[in-house]
């Protein structure tokens, strides 16, 4: 099979070909500027998320996604602002 398809959302399938997706994106980007995956935070839902959040150790899977999406994240939110706040007062402190 050329492609993989992949639940997108509750009624929604992505069709993505062989070695294309999220997290081939964000590998490109993460070599082209040259910095490393742990220099990145990703977020993510559901299973058209699953490569970027293997990408990185600081992979967040938001708290209404499904067991199996949870698995290939570091750490699972509620909201992604309150998440990247908390994160910045850290570093900011």
């Amino acid at each position: 099979m050329l492609a993989d398809f992949l639940c997108a959302g509750n009624d929604w399938f992505d069709m993505i070909m062989k070695g294309s997706g999220k997290g081939s994106a964000l590998r490109a980007y993460i070599e082209k500027k040259g910095i490393r995956p742990d220099e990145v935070m990703a977020f993510g839902d559901n299973q058209n998320d699953i490569s970027m959040l293997e990408l990185t150790p600081h992979s967040y899977a938001m708290a209404h996604s499904t067991p199996e999406v949870r698995s290939h994240a570091g750490h699972v939110c509620t909201s992604v602002t309150q998440t990247l706040r908390a994160f910045l007062d850290t570093e900011l402190s």
